[in-house]
Parts: C-alpha cells; structure tokens; sequence
C-alpha cells in the first residue's frame, strides 16, 4: 500500500542520512552538538517525515518498518547529548512512537516487550539516565546544561503518551530526586558574581527545577518514604526559606496547594500533619520578605489558608455531623 511504502521510504532513508554507519560513530561521540549544515538539514527533515508518518498513519506494516530507522535514531541520541535542537526533534518522534506503542509500566523487567523497540526505548532511558547522574557538584554546569535540557525533553515527550505515561519517569525517579537536591541549592544560592551567560543558564535551571519538582510531587506514590522525608519535603521547605525568585516560590506554593488537595483515594500521598505544619510556619515567616510583591504575598496567604482549613476540615465534619444529629 502507499503508506506502507512510505513508511518504508522514510525508514530506509533516514537510516542512510541519520544513521552514518557504525564507523563513524566514534567520530560523531567527539561531535558533541555539532552537524553540518546539509547533514542537519537532512536528518531534521527525515525525523520530521517519521514523526508525520507514525503519527497520522495507521498501518500494520509501520511497526515492523521501525527496524528501519530506531538504530538511527539511538545513534544520535547517543552521539550528540549536547544538541538540544536535534534532541527535541528525536523526542517529537519518540512522542509519535509512543503514542502507538507504549512503553510497559516500571514494574516489569523491559521498558518494552515489542522487539522493534526495545533499543531505541533503552537508549531514551539511558539517555536520560546519563544526564540526570551527571550534574555532579564539580562539573561547569553551563557547558553541560545542554545535556539535562535534552533529558527533560525526552522526560516530557514520555509522559505526553496516554498509556503508562510514567513508564520513563519512575524508573529513574530517585535520580530526579537526587537531581532536584541539587538543583534546588545551585538555583537557591548561586554565586555572587555571575556574567550574563550564568544569568541565562540560571534561569534555565530555574525552569527545569520547577519542571524537576512537578514531576516528583505527581509520583509521590513511588518514591521512597526516606526520599520524601530527608529530600523532597526539606527541598520545598529550603526553597520558601532562602529562595530570592518569586517564579521559583510561587512554584512551589502551586506544588504545596496541588499536593495538600490530592483527591480522597490518594490521601495517604498527601502531607503528613507534621509537614503541613512545618510548611505553614515557613509560609508565614515567608510573609514580611515578600511585602514589595502583593501577588506573592497572596499566593502564600491562600495557601497558609487551604493548609489550615485542611487540617480543621475533619473537626468540622464532626461539628456538622453533631449540629445536624441535634
């Protein structure tokens, strides 16, 4: 059929122009973010026809034509971590992709039982991995922030699919935990001195941190009791504390207000009575620093009162209950 010989087309194609072969893999690994302008135009256009093509088309055979093109794509995902650009497009396939076939819950052993794609699925997941574990605290950060770009990328592309929307995100969710520990200290407290590139980078930080803490707060039922405890609650509690960004605070007031209003099912994920007191005194200390910004001082005064009328709400379901049994 036409589609199918599309598909194949495609496939084929982009095997040859983003593929390059495994000899020149290892000269592409020194290529960190760099193609040239006809190969870059080349490989964009080729993933862009993929994504078209697994996303509008219905075909048995486009399953079976991912062998075509998934070794390719893995390759550069691999070979050009720092190529924010190339990355998005990747992730834009991979989205299509996912869509079609998901990806299996964290559970089980393979992130895919579909044979075609259990390469390219892995290679997402270690890329993600890799960039997540290598934001140590003695690396330029600048120079590889490019890198954690690219993961978040394919983090939010993961997530966009219907089916096992968190397949990617709670298999490395513990290194998202220790990322944001770090995150949270380099965006709260940064250096002094900082050039107008540091000013970029940190504001872009300041965005994956917040991107980083929506994450965890949906996906508190996997993460660790100890994690929640010794990182993530102290993590939010730091940030209403010191942080200096009012993009930041109102974040994580939003985070504080999305998190106390978990639906009735999901309570036991909610704050512990402790930590709601905890947040609500550091909220109210938080109050005179922001006096020069009404709208912040909102925010943390709506949320100082959602914290205090959650906590009274089952005192005042026994007062009702008792008013209305007179």
């Amino acid at each position: 059929s036409s589609q199918s010989q599309a598909s194949s087309a495609a496939g084929a194609g982009g095997a040859g122009t983003i593929g390059g072969g495994g000899s020149t893999q290892t000269q592409q690994q020194s290529q960190s973010s760099s193609l040239g302008p006809t190969q870059s135009s080349s490989v964009f256009m080729t993933l862009e026809v993929l994504r078209v093509i697994y996303t509008t088309l219905e075909s048995p055979t486009l399953l079976p034509n991912v062998k075509y093109f998934s070794k390719s794509v893995s390759t550069l995902l691999s070979s050009y971590p720092l190529n924010v650009r190339l990355t998005r497009a990747c992730a834009n396939l991979i989205r299509a992709l996912l869509m079609k076939y998901p990806a299996d819950a964290s559970n089980r052993q393979k992130i895919t039982s579909i044979s075609e794609l259990v390469e390219l699925y892995t290679v997402v997941l270690k890329t993600v991995h890799e960039a997540l574990t290598f934001f140590g605290d003695n690396i330029n950060k600048t120079a590889i922030l490019p890198r954690l770009q690219s993961a978040f990328l394919l983090l939010t592309a993961t997530q966009q699919c219907t089916t096992n929307p968190y397949a990617f995100v709670d298999r490395c969710i513990s290194q998202i935990v220790k990322l944001l520990h770090r995150l949270v200290h380099e965006v709260v407290t940064p250096t002094s001195s900082q050039s107008p590139q540091d000013n970029t980078a940190f504001s872009q930080l300041t965005d994956m941190l917040i991107s980083g803490l929506d994450i965890v707060k949906s996906r508190l039922n996997v993460v660790s009791n100890e994690a929640r405890k010794n990182v993530f609650c102290p993590d939010l509690l730091f940030i209403i504390e010191r942080s200096k960004e009012a993009k930041l605070l109102r974040a994580v007031i939003r985070i504080l207000r999305d998190w106390i209003d978990v639906p009735k099912a999901e309570e036991h994920f909610a704050p512990t009575n402790r930590e709601k007191v905890a947040f609500f005194s550091r909220l109210w200390m938080a109050v005179p620093r922001w006096s020069d910004q009404p709208e912040v001082v909102r925010d943390i005064l709506d949320c100082i009162y959602q914290v205090i009328s959650y906590s009274l709400r089952p005192f005042l379901n026994i007062h009702q209950q008792m008013f209305i049994g007179r």
